[in-house]
């Protein structure tokens, strides 16, 4: 069971708010809010999953790969939440992360 929790996301909603505070309550949690420009600040980043046992990570953008990457080098698990805008595939309303995407 993980202890130390690092909570990674890009926005607030009521939804990461809750999820927060659920886990605050039986963890040790710090959050994260993360953007490209705090991507600069990878080894610092580096530092704060060594010292987690579980990358909590909401939605699957492209700019938490390096963190989860370096989490599964350290052999920490990892939760990632998906939403429907990184699953989603839709051309026809120009909605999804892989309309667009060469994956």
């Amino acid at each position: 069971m993980a202890d130390k929790i690092l909570f990674i996301s890009r926005d607030e909603g009521s939804f990461i708010d809750q999820d927060l505070a659920i886990l605050s309550r039986h963890f040790s949690l710090t959050r994260y809010p993360i953007n490209k420009i705090s991507l600069l600040k990878f080894p610092s980043w580096i530092k704060a999953i060594f010292c987690h046992d579980l990358l909590f990570v909401w939605f699957g953008s492209f700019y938490c790969l390096p963190l989860i990457m370096a989490a599964k080098i350290f052999r920490k698990k990892i939760v990632l939440v998906a939403g429907g805008f990184d699953v989603a595939k839709a051309p026809e309303i120009n909605h999804g992360a892989f309309t667009k995407s060469f994956l």
